[in-house]
């Protein structure tokens, strides 16, 4: 496991990210503080998840930073969008969401460029009710 992240409304709930140094099995689910963990089948191709991030005032909002761009789910995983594709990845996610939308902070790269070259990015990710 690559990362773990727990739901700020109920500490029973996490979700934990696979793929370190071999390709994962996405994203894994528990409701119940560990016994046991559910595959989210949505998440099967995701060879690696870097980070996990979960809206802390809406936590059905997950976004998950992996190999191929930033993904985000609205229904606590069950489906999943890749709002930020990206061949380099997203390696770090975070969320603030004292707004009326989710601010989503996300450092990325993309393959083969500078890995310090500033890359500025705004991508609106439409929520219910937005």
């Amino acid at each position: 496991m690559n990362s773990l992240a727990i739901d700020p409304s109920d500490p029973n709930t996490l979700y934990a990210g696979s793929g370190e140094v071999i390709p994962g099995a996405g994203i894994f689910k528990t409701g119940d503080g560990g016994q046991p963990w559910t595959q989210l089948q949505p998440t099967t191709g995701f060879a690696y998840v870097y980070s996990i991030a979960i809206s802390p005032t809406r936590p059905g909002n997950i976004y998950a930073g992996t190999d191929s761009g930033l993904w985000y789910s609205s229904d606590a995983g069950a489906t999943w969008t890749n709002t930020l594709p990206l061949a380099g990845g997203c390696f770090s996610v975070a969320v603030r969401g004292d707004q009326p939308d989710d601010i989503v902070f996300a450092a990325c790269g993309q393959s083969g460029s500078n890995p310090f070259a500033y890359l500025h990015i705004e991508n609106r990710i439409p929520t219910p009710g937005s």
